[in-house]
C-alpha cells in the first residue's frame, strides 16, 4: 500500500481509539462507569445500556467486559485504572 491509499476503515479506528483514550482522561468517564455499573447491578445488557445511555455499543461492551471482574461491588477506581492499562 502506497502512503496515498485511504484506508477508510483505519482510519475510523484510529479516530475511534484516540477518542476513546482522550475519554478516560476526565471525570466524565468515571461517570459514565458509575452509570454503567448502576445498571449492570440490575442485570440489564450492554445492548440496553448504550440505548439507554445513548453511548455507543462498542464502548460500552467494552467497559461491561472491564466491570465483569469487579462484579458485584463494581469498583468505578479499579476500573478506570483497568480500562486505562489497556
Amino acid at each position: 500500500m502506497s502512503i496515498y491509499e485511504y484506508d477508510e476503515e483505519l482510519h475510523k479506528k484510529t479516530l475511534h481509539d484516540e477518542g476513546y483514550e482522550d475519554g478516560f482522561n476526565d471525570g466524565e468517564s468515571t461517570k459514565l462507569i458509575e452509570q454503567i455499573c448502576r445498571k449492570l447491578r440490575k442485570n440489564k445488557a450492554p445492548v440496553t445500556i448504550a440505548e439507554e445511555l445513548e453511548e455507543d455499543l462498542n464502548t460500552i461492551q467494552h467497559i461491561c467486559d472491564v466491570a465483569k471482574s469487579f462484579a458485584p461491588e463494581y469498583d468505578v477506581n479499579e476500573i478506570l485504572k483497568k480500562l486505562k492499562d489497556r
